[in-house]
Formats: C-alpha cells, structure tokens, sequence
C-alpha cells in the first residue's frame, strides 16, 4: 500500500535584520513517521499511485510506503528549515532549528479471519471455530472501528455422511442438504445463526467468533466468508495463520478462509491420510 500525494506543511519564518523583521524562505529537509528501527516505512515518489520510487531530495516525496503488514494509526510530516537570509534585504538573519510539522494522520485498517480448518480432515460432527476481527480497534480519530460482521458459510452438498447413509431426525443438524452448516450453539454471544449458512453479529463490533459443524465425511469445496462495513467501506477478511497472511483468490479478489484446505482442488483434504506416529522408545 502506498500512500500517494502527501501535501507538506506550510510554514512561515520571520527573523529580524538590521533593516528591521524579514521573511525567511522555508524549506523541507526531511520526512518522519515518528516510528523506530524496523517499523519505520519509506518516502519517496510515485508518479501514479503505484509505482514507488526512493529518492534523496526531500523536497521531491509526495509518497510513503509503510512497513510490509503496518496496521495501526500512521502519522508522517515533514521536517522544515529555514534559509537564513531576507527574502526582501538580502541580510542573515538567525538560523533557527529545524522543526517537525503538523502530522497527517490516517489509520491503515486490516479485517483478519482465522484459518481454523488448516491440519482438518472431514468427520462427522466434527467442529470448527472461526474469529474474523478488526484492526485497530479505534481510529486516528479516537472512533471505534466495530462493525456488523456477517459470515458466509459455503459447501459441499453430498449426499448422507458416509456412503450414502442419512440419519433424518428433522433437526438442525441433519446430514440432508449442506455438508457444512452452522452450529446452533453459537460460542459468542454476539453472534445469531439466522440459518444453516448464515450468521452475524446483533451489535457492532471489533471481533466475532462462529462456530460450524461438519454432517459429512466426504465434506469439500467449502469457504467462509466474512463481510464488515469499515470506514464507510465493505471488507472482506482476509486470512491469517501464525501470524503470517494466506490469500486465498477465487475469481476477482475474494478472500475467505477454505474448509477443508484444498490446495491440489481434489475435493478430498490436504491432510487427509497423513498422521504423525510414535513409537516408544
């Protein structure tokens, strides 16, 4: 992500002369995003928004390119000087010291959901958590960032849960229809099951957490996905495991967390058929 067309600070610097108060000319020397070591992003130039180029003259930045994975609240201004001489006489006049301007804040939002069907091979009645969450949690302007999240659940349809065999009790988790559903006992309070395949929060907020159950050992193709309305802007979560982002694309951009992993598009689990064994020593 870069942030293109960074408008500096305007300044002024008045100093006496022998001639009586001049105008200083004021220049930028320098950019800073307050930030230390390895968090700290780069400045330079962008002639369209995403190409990015470092540069060593200051005065040419119009763009900033934060440090891969920045989510939080970001602040960047521009480091002035003046030129210690009359605009108008022509005199020195005192060198002052270089100053830090006003700040322009901005927050740089992420919307995560977790991975939690990676390492799981389909089985009946076996269930999954998800928790898709927001962050930060409070805009550069002390706002709350909650929102409505609703959950897209998606899957597979095969018939019974194992060779055909169907258990119909009329209930909720009967293996007829989505080989994935959601459970009817929601871990989050926050959270309603309006159907098999859909769920959603009563209130906003920052984080959500869902629970689904499997009705079928052949379960595949399945995905869900979760949808909030951030800043004005409809996101999609993106997916995360040990701290590291997997983008999963299906057609244009879709982000969702896979259920089962399915990285071969077999329709049978990626971890299906491997086991760890232990011998006694």
């Amino acid at each position: 992500m870069i942030v293109w067309e960074i408008t500096p600070t305007s300044a002024t610097d008045y100093d006496f002369t022998p001639w009586g108060l001049d105008e200083n000319f004021v220049i930028i020397v320098g950019w800073t995003d307050f930030m230390e070591g390895e968090e700290k992003g780069e400045f330079g130039y962008s002639p369209d928004g995403y190409n990015f180029y470092p540069v060593n003259n200051p005065e040419m930045v119009n763009a900033y390119l934060p440090k891969p994975g920045f989510v939080g609240i970001l602040k960047i201004a521009p480091i002035l000087d003046d030129i210690p001489i009359g605009i108008y006489s022509g005199m020195p006049t005192h060198d002052d010291d270089s100053v830090t301007g006003d700040p322009w804040k901005m927050t740089v939002w992420e919307f995560w959901i977790t991975d939690g069907a990676y390492g799981w091979v389909p089985s009946l009645d076996s269930e999954l958590t998800f928790t898709a969450w927001i962050e930060p949690t409070v805009d550069h302007k002390g706002q709350s960032m909650a929102s409505i999240i609703i959950f897209f659940l998606n899957a597979s349809a095969e018939p019974g849960y194992c060779m055909n065999a169907t258990p119909q009790n009329g209930q909720w988790d009967d293996t007829i229809g989505s080989d994935l559903k959601f459970h009817i006992d929601q871990p989050d309070p926050r959270v309603f099951r309006w159907d098999e395949t859909t769920a959603g929060t009563w209130v906003p907020t920052t984080d959500a957490t869902v629970k689904v159950i499997c009705l079928d050992y052949g379960a595949h193709s399945g995905s869900l996905t979760a949808i909030a309305t951030i800043a004005g802007e409809n996101a999609i979560a993106r997916l995360t495991r040990d701290g590291r982002s997997w983008v999963i694309e299906l057609g244009i951009a879709f982000y969702y967390a896979p259920i089962p992993w399915d990285m071969d598009h077999n329709f049978i689990s990626d971890f299906a058929g491997v086991y760890d064994w232990f011998f006694p020593i």
